[in-house]
């Protein structure tokens, strides 16, 4: 099925290694991810081989473990861990003898326990590299759809990359029922927020880039840079 690209490789730190086999490709169900959802992601691209913007990607990584205060796996400094991660990421692109594709990347407080709290876990973090999306890949234009009666997350919760996406799928599927695709959020001022997945831009009469404010919405790494 072209809309489910297979996972072509995962790496766990809870067993130090890279899979190949999707049967081996699993997490434990007392994982806090799964547990309280307590955990971060961020997704970077793959494309002729090479890793697109990691850097900064990592940068807002380290960010969001910091305010949804995630231990570190690797090593008490940052320094270590942007280390580690790197090279994970990159080792699990080769494994994978993807080219072109996706990569995921997941910070959790770990498995322990299933309590309310991260007391008692094991900080995790995976790395799966999987194909593109085909809804991603072609950008067909269409007539995005204004999505208004679907809240907005609190503005902590929009500018940390937490793997708790509710919100934003339950955008994109109000999108779809009108025709849309991925929807663009309102405020309640009216005026435009972010998409589902992606941020929204504007190019002005006068040729200038502009977007909204970053306050209550994540700064994507590609908006960024333009």
């Amino acid at each position: 099925n072209p809309d489910k690209p297979p996972i072509a490789a995962m790496y766990s730190s809870l067993v130090d290694g890279i899979v190949t086999d999707p049967e081996l490709m699993t997490l434990p169900l007392d994982d806090h991810a799964i547990v309280r959802g307590h955990a971060i992601f961020d997704t970077a691209t793959l494309a002729k081989g090479r890793v697109y913007r990691l850097s900064p990607h990592l940068d807002r990584l380290f960010r969001s473990a910091k305010d949804g205060r995630l231990k570190l796996p690797f090593g008490e400094t940052e320094e270590e861990n942007r280390a580690r991660m790197t090279e994970i990421v990159c080792r699990t692109c080769v494994a994978s003898g993807c080219r072109d594709g996706s990569i995921r990347y997941y910070l959790s407080a770990g498995p322990g326990n299933f309590g309310i709290t991260s007391a008692g876990c094991e900080p995790a973090f995976y790395c799966v590299v999987y194909g593109v999306m085909r809804d991603l890949a072609t950008f067909e234009a269409v007539d995005e759809v204004l999505v208004r009666h679907v809240p907005m997350k609190p503005p902590m919760l929009a500018r940390v990359k937490s793997n708790n996406y509710m919100l934003n799928s339950l955008t994109a599927m109000a999108a779809q029922d009108k025709g849309g695709r991925l929807g663009i959020l309102v405020r309640d001022d009216d005026t435009i927020a972010e998409g589902a997945i992606v941020n929204a831009a504007f190019v002005t009469a006068k040729r200038e880039f502009v977007t909204p404010p970053f306050d209550d919405i994540l700064a994507g790494t590609t908006v960024r840079k333009a």
